[in-house]
């Protein structure tokens, strides 16, 4: 009689505890994928919101005031069904703001903001929760988790201050202001790794001063500002004692307004707008005197940028219906235009250029776009924006632009809250960098400089508990 052969207890445990796993992981594996589905729908349906959104603004110059089972006028459907957002909550989301919340917003019902929550991140965008609005998507995040630091301390100039402006050396904070607390002259300051100090004499100009800009060199700052007493431009630099005066003061042939500095292989540069002529004059330094290069246009707003040894100038083109042009000197006695004069879609205010790897972009207040914040480059044959045009969840003032590794990032001041926000593009939409509105009140963003991946921003503070307007800055890393 033959023994029959059967499994023993042990290998019946083994193929339960097997069984029972694959089990386990079917379950994991279709569990996440119905959260990635519902993620994914919550952002098609994002999507499809804004986009009818735009084509209802397109029609009624304006958002809808409301919205409750659709988006349509009596005469057009521009969203048959709002859709709500699938449950449950996924991830750190919860019922209450695992939802679709749409407010308007802005004068005229400019703009709005689209609330949601995504479980885990989906495509580009990161978990929780979202905001979506005209210029794009971005993240929201509480003050309390921002890693948005002050400089040193808050306030920090003996009074109150105009046009600060921000330079970085070898990691080390310099600013450059117009001081009321020292007769309205200019002050620069640099931070020590634990307070801000004088970098020489706090009144060491001439007179009183209008705006400067800030430069350094090698270890050596410089400024150029406007000196009350002529109007007219002047230039210091300081020398490891003292400031001293780099060429005459007055230099300029003219009066001159918003004049920029930038240093090239040692070479100073300036440029500005003439009070008289309203032309955009560019002047360096040739080691004893200050010489015209050339002058161009009728502008009113410029910046200054340098590649490569060739001067770059955008501004707001007073012959062009105040839309933007920019320029480049072609080294022996003119400016050529770069793509054609005039290109953005409207008027704007404020404008910022800067180069990167040989391409210049511009950042501007949109008069087209309710001056809103807006960023196009050149592609070599013609101007292009970068993301969508008004971007900026509302109008802004004065804009600074920065392109670090090849990331466009700018600041201004946010024209519903007055506080600063700064945005950077993340290859396909603008996102803010931390959290909006992170100054802790009023802020003129005058300048903002990346560098080694931490962002700065210098602004003027405005403290309501003595009326204040002092210096302040704030990094980001």
């Amino acid at each position: 009689m033959k023994n029959k052969s059967a499994f023993t207890l042990v290998e019946l445990l083994v193929v339960i505890a097997i069984i029972g796993i694959i089990s386990t992981l079917a379950v994991v594996s279709l569990t996440n994928a119905r959260k990635s589905a519902r993620d994914a729908k919550r952002l098609a349906d994002i999507k499809q919101i804004q986009t009818a959104l735009e084509l209802y603004y397109q029609d009624n110059g304006e958002y809808p005031t409301t919205i409750t089972d659709s988006i349509a006028t009596s005469g057009n459907i521009y969203m048959q069904s709002f859709p709500t957002a699938p449950t449950p909550a996924d991830g750190d989301c919860t019922d209450t703001n695992n939802a679709y919340t749409y407010t308007v917003l802005g004068t005229e019902n400019s703009s709005y903001s689209l609330t949601f929550c995504l479980g885990s991140q989906t495509n580009d965008l990161s978990a929780g929760g979202k905001e979506a609005f005209p210029g794009g998507i971005l993240s929201l995040l509480s003050q309390e988790s921002s890693t948005w630091q002050i400089v040193g301390t808050r306030g920090f100039s003996i009074g109150n201050i105009s046009a600060i402006s921000l330079a970085i050396y070898n990691g080390t904070p310099y600013v450059a202001y117009m001081d009321y607390g020292n007769s309205q002259k200019v002050t620069v300051k640099k931070f020590n790794g634990t307070s801000w100090e004088n970098v020489g004499d706090p009144v060491f100009s001439a007179s009183e001063v209008y705006r400067n800009s800030l430069a350094i060199y090698e270890g050596t700052p410089y400024v150029v500002y406007t000196d009350s007493d002529s109007s007219k431009a002047a230039v210091m630099k300081f020398n490891g004692t003292s400031w001293e005066n780099v060429g005459t003061v007055g230099f300029s042939t003219g009066q001159v307004s918003g004049a920029s500095l930038v240093i090239y292989n040692g070479t100073l540069y300036i440029s500005y707008v003439d009070n008289s002529s309203y032309k955009v004059v560019l002047m360096k330094y040739n080691g004893s005197s200050w010489e015209t290069v050339c002058e161009t246009g009728n502008a009113g707003s410029i910046s200054l940028a340098i590649y490569n040894g060739t001067p770059y100038v955008a501004y707001n083109d007073w012959d062009n219906s105040q839309k933007v042009t920019v320029m480049k000197f072609n080294g022996v006695d003119a400016w050529e235009l770069v793509g054609v004069a005039g290109f953005s879609a409207d008027y704007i205010g404020d404008v910022y250029l800067d180069i990167y790897n040989g391409t210049p972009y511009v950042a501007y207040s949109d008069g087209g776009n309710d001056n809103k914040a807006t960023v196009m480059k050149f592609n070599g044959t013609s101007w292009e924006l970068v993301g969508v045009a008004g971007f900026s969840s509302y109008y802004i003032g004065t804009i600074n632009l920065d392109i670090y590794n090849g990331t466009p990032y700018v600041a201004y001041k946010d024209g519903n809250s007055g506080k600063a926000t700064v945005m950077k593009y993340d290859e396909s939409s603008w996102e803010v960098v931390g959290n909006s509105d992170f100054s802790d009140s009023d802020a003129y963003c005058d300048s903002l400089v990346v560098y080694n991946s931490t962002i700065y921003v210098a602004y003027e503070d405005y403290n309501s508990n003595d009326d204040s307007t002092k210096a302040t800055v704030m990094k980001f890393n």
